[in-house]
C-alpha cells in the first residue's frame, strides 16, 4: 500500500512512500502554472497511483483544495498540516529561522535520504518543493497519529493473510 505526501502549490512537490516499509518509492516536482492545470494534474496523479492508503498535504486554501477533493472522491483519508508541524520535529531551530533557511535545510536532508532510497532515479539537486514533500512524508510516517493508525492497520491486515 502507498502513502502520498504533498507540498501543495502551483509549483508543488510530491513523494510516494511504501506505507508498510516506510521507504521512499519516488518523488517529483511539477509546475502546474494555473489552478485549472493543477486540478487536472492532481486528479490524474491520484487516479494513476490508486490504491493509496492516505495523503498528507502541507498547505491550505485554494491551492490545497484539488488534493482534498480528489482524495475525498476516491475515499482516501487526507490530512492537512502546516510547515511548522513537521519542521519542528525534523529540523534544528537554527534551520527554521526563515523559510529560505528551512527550504535549504530540507533540500540537504532530502538529498541524504534519497541516496539511501530505492527510487529508480535521482536528480542532481532536488527542488525544495520535492525535498519538503519527502520530509513531510517521513514526518507523517513517524509522528502523525492518524497516519500511524492507518499504517498499523495495514500491517495487521497483511500479517493476517
Amino acid at each position: 500500500m502507498k502513502f502520498l505526501a504533498v507540498d501543495a502549490g502551483l509549483h508543488c512537490g510530491y513523494a510516494m512512500f511504501d506505507l508498510i516499509t516506510m521507504e521512499l518509492l519516488w518523488y517529483r516536482s511539477h509546475n502546474y502554472g494555473m489552478q485549472t492545470r493543477l486540478r487536472r494534474g492532481v486528479s490524474t496523479l491520484i487516479a494513476q497511483e490508486i490504491p493509496i492508503a492516505a495523503v498528507v498535504i502541507e498547505g491550505g486554501g485554494a491551492i490545497a483544495e484539488p488534493w482534498l477533493k480528489t482524495a475525498h472522491f476516491h475515499h482516501i483519508p487526507v490530512f492537512q498540516i502546516h510547515a511548522a508541524q513537521w519542521r519542528v520535529d525534523l529540523l534544528h531551530a537554527r534551520e527554521q529561522r526563515s523559510g529560505t533557511q528551512a527550504k535549504k535545510a530540507a533540500q540537504q536532508y532530502a538529498q541524504t535520504r534519497m541516496t539511501n532510497a530505492k527510487t529508480g532515479y535521482h536528480y542532481n539537486q532536488v527542488r525544495h518543493d520535492a525535498a519538503e514533500a519527502i520530509l513531510i512524508g517521513e514526518w507523517a510516517l513517524q509522528y502523525h497519529e492518524q497516519v500511524g493508525m492507518i499504517r498499523r492497520q495495514h500491517i495487521a491486515d497483511k500479517e493476517s493473510i
